[in-house]
């Protein structure tokens, strides 16, 4: 009789641990989920490129929707890595108001054998708390791609959206891009390359 009891006592004794462990492991498998759940895969929505400098008067050329590719993580609202970021835009996709400046400019990149702009990713760093990215990558233009860091920064818009904003000044001549003596006074060698993005949450981690 008191082995029976012994052996009611053990089997509980044995229950209870099994059970505390299934808890256990149950907990731990909850706090793993909700933890990976506040992490976020933004997907780009939009893209726009803006080249801009002065000369005769102040220019600007845009291009929307150009081909942006680019790997973005987002914790509670905060960017977390930004990877692989790449862009290629066309010359003749860039359009002024001013159609005069347009024709001008675009003709300075293209009579350079300059066809389309582009950026390759080599390294970032993201610094949350100022929300802020240091890109480091090859922009290329008409000669072959030089290094650049960008400073870019970024806001959430929404819950679901957030703004990327870079920009760098560059010199034209850096690139191969040389400007003839009879428009030196319409375009200066000095222009800036803004570059925005629009992100939209994706898929929960």
């Amino acid at each position: 009789m008191r082995r029976l009891t012994k052996l009611s006592r053990f089997a509980k004794t044995k229950l209870g641990i099994l059970s505390i462990g299934l808890v256990l492991i149950l907990l731990s498998s909850v706090a793993f989920i909700s933890t990976q759940g506040k992490s976020s895969l933004y997907a780009i929505e939009d893209s726009r490129i803006i080249i801009s400098g002065t000369g005769g008067t102040h220019w600007e050329l845009d291009a929307n929707s150009f081909p942006y590719q680019g790997e973005f993580i987002v914790n509670n609202g905060d960017l977390e890595s930004i990877e692989n970021v790449s862009f290629e835009v066309p010359i003749n996709w860039l359009q002024s108001n001013d159609i005069q400046m347009e024709e001008l400019v675009k003709g300075l990149f293209l009579e350079n054998n300059c066809h389309r702009i582009t950026f390759q990713q080599r390294h970032g760093m993201v610094l949350p708390i100022m929300k802020m990215i240091h890109l480091v990558g090859e922009l290329g233009l008409a000669s072959s791609p030089q290094s650049m860091a960008f400073q870019a920064n970024y806001r959430q818009q929404n819950k679901s959206e957030l703004l990327f904003e870079s920009k760098q000044e560059i010199n034209l001549s850096d690139f191969g891009i040389q400007i003839p003596a009879d428009k030196q006074q319409l375009i200066d060698d000095k222009v800036e390359v803004k570059v925005q993005i629009k992100l939209v949450k994706n898929t929960i981690l």
